[in-house]
């Protein structure tokens, strides 16, 4: 199942500490496999893999979601591909699914993005970049699955 999800009005879209808060995403060869900026219009991509938790009988479903900023990192939307139910998809349509995400994005050019924190819902569950405050800290995790945690000073270091 496909999925585009746009944001209609900044009230819309979280901004958890201002428009001005922006963390860097940098690819590497461990989990950042797919991150740039668009050569035509400027907007910064983030192609990822996340679950959505207990969706068949409390096995995951596995998704592919490409998140989209604009230039100056205020986010824009998330296409999300839905692979299938973890144990049952195969490799097949998880590569079908990335192919779709990186046609759409072909003049994206590969490196680090500064962007700020998103959120969007899909299937009536909260996905996204979400900055979170306690006594030990300011991170900022790719949600619902927590695998990936940025950490201050938002300089691309992450935490899985």
């Amino acid at each position: 199942m496909f999925g585009l999800f746009k944001k209609k009005s900044d009230e819309e879209v979280s901004h958890p500490s201002g428009k001005d808060f922006r963390f860097l995403i940098v690819p590497d060869e461990y989990h950042i496999h797919f991150a740039g900026i668009s050569k035509t219009t400027g907007n910064q991509v983030f192609i990822t893999t996340e679950i959505l938790p207990y969706f068949d009988e409390d096995m995951p479903l596995d998704l592919l979601i490409a998140y989209e900023w604009d230039s100056d990192g205020v986010f824009i939307n998330a296409q999300v591909e839905e692979i299938g139910v973890r144990g049952k998809n195969n490799d097949a349509a998880r590569d079908q699914a990335y192919e779709i995400l990186l046609t759409k994005h072909e003049d994206v050019e590969q490196g680090q993005i500064s962007v700020s924190p998103c959120k969007f819902i899909h299937r009536e569950t909260e996905f996204g970049m979400i900055k979170e405050t306690d006594k030990f800290g300011t991170t900022v995790s790719m949600m619902p699955g927590d695998c990936i945690c940025w950490i201050e000073p938002f300089n691309g270091e992450y935490d899985t």
